[in-house]
């Protein structure tokens, strides 16, 4: 079995947070974090019938809207334990969210990501099953016309979104994201 790579660390998460721990200060390591917080996880079972559909909970999707939720284009209310709804909506970075190196390690916010990565199920996203990368950007560029894009560059074969936003590209994440 291959190890998951290492994407961003505690280290930085506690450069803002202090101390970062979640659900009754028992889980304090990513690692531990994304064995549950995986592509396929949504807030359903937290949710009534009246508040559906849910809304992913996949870790980089939900890190990206919870970080970046003043910029959203829609709100970002996870419903976790006891339907406790926690709206997100107006939370944000200490820094331009453009800092991907506030939170990354190593570059890992650039293109090509891992090709074995599953889909994330967003249930109220423009685009409910978008493939690893487009649901990355889909976690920040909320609009229409985003995932119209994200969209138009996914295939059968997968996502092609290297061909413009990869490293030595014209467009490249660096380069879209550049402060």
């Amino acid at each position: 079995m291959e190890p998951r790579r290492a994407i961003v660390s505690l280290t930085k998460c506690n450069a803002c947070h202090s101390d970062l721990e979640a659900h009754g200060r028992n889980r304090n390591q990513i690692e531990h974090c994304v064995e549950c917080h995986n592509p396929t996880l949504t807030d359903a079972a937290r949710r009534t019938p009246a508040q559906m559909p849910a809304e992913s909970v996949n870790f980089s999707s939900m890190i990206h809207r919870i970080h970046t939720g003043t910029t959203q284009g829609r709100p970002y209310v996870i419903y976790g334990f006891g339907g406790s709804a926690n709206d997100f909506s107006k939370a944000a970075l200490p820094t331009d969210a453009r800092n991907c190196s506030a939170c990354h390690i190593n570059n890992t916010e650039r293109l090509p990501i891992a090709p074995n990565l599953q889909n994330v199920v967003d249930p109220r996203g423009w685009l409910t099953n978008p493939g690893p990368a487009g649901a990355a950007c889909l976690s920040c560029h909320t609009s229409k016309d985003a995932a119209a894009h994200v969209q138009l560059t996914t295939a059968p074969l997968g996502e092609s979104c290297n061909v413009c936003h990869g490293p030595n590209s014209a467009f490249s994440v660096a380069q879209a994201h550049a402060q």
